[in-house]
């Protein structure tokens, strides 16, 4: 199964588990970039456009989602709702993807994150993933491989089954 992984990350988390999944799927990664900057500033500058519901413009992608099998997309969740750039991506992109999953992380350890981000994007985006992953800060910092050979087996058991 031919995986993309697009993701955003703000302080690294997303980052991290992005990595770790790509590792075991063998997947290519889609860094998505947004034209603000990182850092306080940056940070303050899309929390107040996602309060004016203003959306990122994203910078170029590197990869064709529509040439792969899987994306998944994966962003931190904020205010309940996907980071706006990966939501960006995902709305610009959607009639491309044939499957998709989503990989999420949160400073809440709140177990309803992730069903709230997916919720969130069948909604913004229009997509059904076949699989949600929601990790916490505290989460990543800890053996968190158990939760991610689940998110793998899910995707791999729906490949089989498709």
């Amino acid at each position: 199964m031919k995986t993309l992984i697009a993701y955003y990350s703000l302080t690294g988390h997303t980052q991290q588990l992005a990595d770790e999944v790509a590792a075991l799927l063998n997947a290519d990664v889609e860094v998505l970039e947004s034209s603000i900057k990182r850092g306080f500033f940056g940070y303050v500058r899309l929390a107040f456009d996602m309060l004016r519901k203003k959306e990122p413009t994203l910078r170029p992608i590197v990869h064709e989602p529509g040439e792969y099998d899987m994306v998944i997309l994966a962003g931190p969740i904020w205010s309940g709702r996907m980071c706006s750039p990966t939501r960006v991506y995902a709305m610009q992109h959607n009639e491309q993807f044939t499957k998709t999953a989503l990989l999420c992380t949160s400073r809440s350890g709140l177990p309803s994150y992730a069903e709230q981000c997916a919720t969130a994007m069948i909604e913004a985006a229009g997509i059904h993933p076949v699989a949600t992953l929601g990790l916490s800060m505290k989460q990543l910092e800890v053996d968190h491989s158990e939760a991610i050979a689940q998110f793998v087996a899910a995707l791999t058991d729906d490949e089989a089954h498709a």
